[in-house]
């Protein structure tokens, strides 16, 4: 390329819409490049000239220096550097990256002058003198493999222009490797029950000073008792969960104080593996299991609760709230009610009575009841509480004596462990679905929406949301008693 900058041979657009003037009939080919124009400028001068590209674009090239003749020679070296790419009319592998640069430069538009200059002086002082010389590939593997387009060192322009801003953005710390932490580490059996008993242990059990493990402390000293090489917080934590193992605050608790707690709870968890199907029924087990328990007391009160309403508008009108009120102040004249129910384990079922009363005659007329819903050949069980009605004593052995009399096993749940009694769950579904946000006026129409939720309730004994309600009081009522 002539570095003497030929005239322009034909007309043209410039820059942003710029008319250059007609020297000639037929168009300036690529390469051919207008009159250098210099600036005068606070740091020194600025020159500038017009160049065909090599895609037939139009684009400005400018240089700075301290003088004006110190700018136009630099703007001549970055012409002549563009004159490798210029016959071709491509960027190839043997383009130099100085010219990618100034094609991503003069790419550039609707940037403030402030902006421009910034990435100018980065071409400039930190870009062009280390990596404008270089090309995109050596010629040898270029000429080697015949092929002419980008080389899969850069594998587009956009790879290179990604280079660019990166530089621009980070100067030389660019152009180190990224390396990231790779793939998580893979723990083996022995390891993971090792990290489990050392997280359910106590640091104080390890002479720390510490009365909790946090995920920092634990999987420093998984470290440095030589458990594991290294282990970050966040696998750590989801290690922990993997292995059923959270985080709870520290509760209060009734220990049970029955001597025949072992007892009494594996033959209660006999009898739900027999209602589950899980085991089989011996010679003298019961194959239909029931548990009872009473629900109350129920009293004609407002409960609290949640409602649909329409969105509050202004200050709304005291006169008609959007809202149902509950009663401030009440009194409760009408005594109150219990309900007696009981859950076919098999059939999964639920039964009930509201009665005045809770009593020993109540529970056996209830107990009648559940007997007669199967024939009298087939042995059933019945799982309840301590509460003294259930119970036989010396002065009224009536339950022990029309339990064996009528085929039927009363097995109860150890001191303080009614958590192991089946029905408890229930007793929150039908609290959370009938009776939260009612106020009912008399017993007989709390009773009467009572008995058509159970109604309801076996007939959906498997819907979605009432089995979530079902399942999630059941694990707090287990998680509160462990």
């Amino acid at each position: 390329m002539d570095l003497s900058t030929p005239p322009l041979t034909g007309n043209f657009w410039g820059q942003n819409g710029a008319k250059v003037g007609r020297h000639g009939t037929s168009p300036a080919g690529p390469g051919t490049a207008g009159a250098i124009r210099c600036y005068k400028t606070e740091t020194g001068y600025r020159a500038r000239v017009l160049v065909r590209d090599y895609d037939g674009a139009v684009r400005a090239v400018e240089r700075r220096g301290p003088t004006k003749a110190a700018a136009e020679r630099t703007l001549k070296n970055a012409l002549r550097d563009r004159a490798d790419i210029q016959a071709g009319g491509e960027i190839t592998a043997d383009s130099r990256v100085s010219a990618l640069a100034e094609a991503w430069y003069a790419g550039l538009a609707d940037l403030s002058p402030v902006t421009m200059q910034a990435y100018r002086d980065r071409l400039d002082l930190q870009i062009l003198p280390g990596l404008g010389r270089l090309r995109s590939a050596s010629s040898a593997s270029a000429s080697s493999t015949g092929t002419s387009g980008w080389s899969p060192t850069f594998t587009s322009p956009d790879r290179v222009r990604d280079v660019l801003h990166n530089f621009n953005t980070d100067g030389f710390d660019s152009l180190y490797s990224r390396y990231a932490g790779g793939r998580p580490p893979k723990f083996d059996l022995k390891q993971r029950a090792k990290i489990k008993q050392i997280a359910l242990s106590r640091p104080v059990d390890h002479d720390l000073p510490f009365s909790v493990w946090s995920l920092s402390k634990l999987a420093d000293f998984l470290v440095a008792e030589g458990v594991v090489d290294d282990i970050s917080h966040e696998g750590l934590r989801a290690l922990l969960r993997e292995e059923d193992v959270s985080f709870h605050a520290v509760k209060t608790f009734t220990a049970s104080t029955d001597p025949d707690y072992d007892a009494k709870t594996t033959r209660v968890l006999e009898l739900y593996a027999i209602a589950d199907g899980t085991a089989a029924a011996g010679p003298n087990d019961p194959t239909v299991v029931f548990c009872v328990d009473e629900f109350g007391p129920l009293n004609l009160q407002p409960h609290p609760g949640k409602q649909w309403a329409p969105v509050a508008v202004g200050k709304g009108d005291p006169a008609a709230p959007r809202r149902r009120r509950r009663r401030a102040t009440y009194t409760r004249p009408h005594g109150v009610r219990h309900l007696m129910a009981g859950l076919d384990l098999a059939r999964d079922k639920l039964y009930g009575h509201v009665t005045r009363r809770k009593g020993r005659t109540r529970f056996l007329a209830f107990c009648r009841y559940l007997r007669s819903l199967y024939p009298p050949g087939v042995r059933i069980a019945i799982v309840c509480d301590n509460f003294s009605p259930h119970l036989s004593t010396r002065s009224d052995s009536r339950v022990g004596a029309w339990a064996t009399t009528n085929n039927v096993e009363i097995a109860y749940t150890p001191f303080y462990g009614s958590w192991l009694n089946r029905i408890e769950p229930q007793f929150t579904a039908l609290r959370y679905v009938t009776l939260d946000g009612t106020d009912h006026t008399t017993p007989r129409e709390q009773a009467r929406m009572i008995r058509r939720y159970i109604a309801w309730r076996n007939g959906h004994a498997t819907d979605p949301k009432l089995r979530k309600v079902v399942k999630r009081a059941s694990t707090i009522k287990r998680a509160k008693a462990a």
